[in-house]
């Protein structure tokens, strides 16, 4: 049994906790309640499906990690969070990658969610705020790229030293970008 939180919480330990042994796509509703002492209707009270808690789940632990973090937007500091965060879960998020599709799983959820935080981050460097919509669809086009090479390869069991991939990440990052996206 899980050590007791709020309740929102607890169902998502309880699914990171049932992912340990089975495949994530096995786990029914039901037995995410069950394992934590609470009830299907707590769970739809906090999340509409099993994809909304496994994004609960990513947006929280991406937020912990990005915490304390620089107010001037450092690509290779972002990237290196991001690897840090598999890494302590690569189970997880690998059950997740392997075993889940659509538009509302984690593969479309990170990317949305990395992108939310980049554009915070960019919007002062520009006049009221806007993104200049070619450097906009070069980020959108750049972390879609990323997101799947990173995905296909987690997916895939790569556990290798992460820093060669994510020198190649930024390398990969267009020109325009980088005065905008490299601390310098």
């Amino acid at each position: 049994m899980i050590k007791r939180t709020k309740s929102k919480e607890l169902l998502a330990q309880s699914i990171e906790q049932l992912a340990a042994s089975k495949s994530v796509n096995k786990i029914r509703i039901k037995d995410i309640t069950e394992n934590c002492g609470l009830t299907s209707p707590m769970f739809y009270y906090y999340y509409k499906d099993a994809d909304d808690i496994i994004n609960y789940i990513f947006r929280t632990d991406f937020e912990k990690k990005i915490e304390n973090g620089p107010d001037r937007l450092d690509y290779e500091w972002l990237l290196h969070r991001l690897a840090d965060l598999l890494r302590e879960k690569y189970g997880f998020y690998q059950n997740v990658l392997q075993n889940t599709h659509g538009v509302n799983s984690l593969y479309n959820t990170s990317a949305t969610v990395i992108l939310e935080y980049i554009r915070g981050k960019m919007r002062p460097d520009f006049e009221n705020g806007e993104i200049p919509p070619n450097l906009d669809m070069m980020l959108e086009f750049h972390i879609y790229g990323v997101r799947t090479k990173a995905c296909d390869l987690m997916t895939a069991g790569y556990q290798e030293d992460l820093d060669d991939l994510l020198d190649i990440f930024v390398a990969a990052l267009p020109a325009d970008l980088k005065p905008y996206l490299l601390k310098g």
